[in-house]
């Protein structure tokens, strides 16, 4: 739809507008595709957490209040996803020579691995 108001605004028609504005459209779908997955990760991970419920509790200590947990639990969600993407930007930036997702995988299966042996010294002391 943009390609088609820019050549009517122009009064131009030619094969090179036309691959120059493909291009420009397709840019904003990869962009607009990247912005959909980050945001589609981010919301499904929030989904059912500790501060989704914290938040459903405060609203409903006091229905009256709901716009301030509104407020409150939005600016604490900026605020700490603002210090995530600095420190992941600052650790990109200077890990960029390592393997980030072998050390990413590596972290990850070693917290797996504790949460497992946690559960079995739990379960043995129960």
């Amino acid at each position: 739809m943009p390609e088609i108001l820019f050549r009517v605004k122009n009064g131009e028609d030619s094969p090179a507008l036309f691959a120059h504005d493909s291009f420009v459209l397709i840019r904003i779908w990869e962009h607009h595709m990247g912005f959909a997955a980050i945001f589609l990760a981010v919301f499904l991970a929030e989904l059912g957490d500790k501060t989704q419920i914290a938040s459903a509790a405060f609203a409903a200590g006091d229905p009256g209040r709901a716009w301030k947990v509104f407020a409150a639990s939005s600016l604490a969600l900026v605020c700490s996803t603002a210090i995530a993407v600095f420190l992941g930007q600052l650790a990109g930036e200077h890990l960029a020579r390592l393997p980030l997702k072998l050390i990413s995988g590596v972290v990850f299966i070693a917290l797996g691995a504790l949460a497992v042996l946690d559960h079995f010294r739990t379960a043995a002391g129960a």
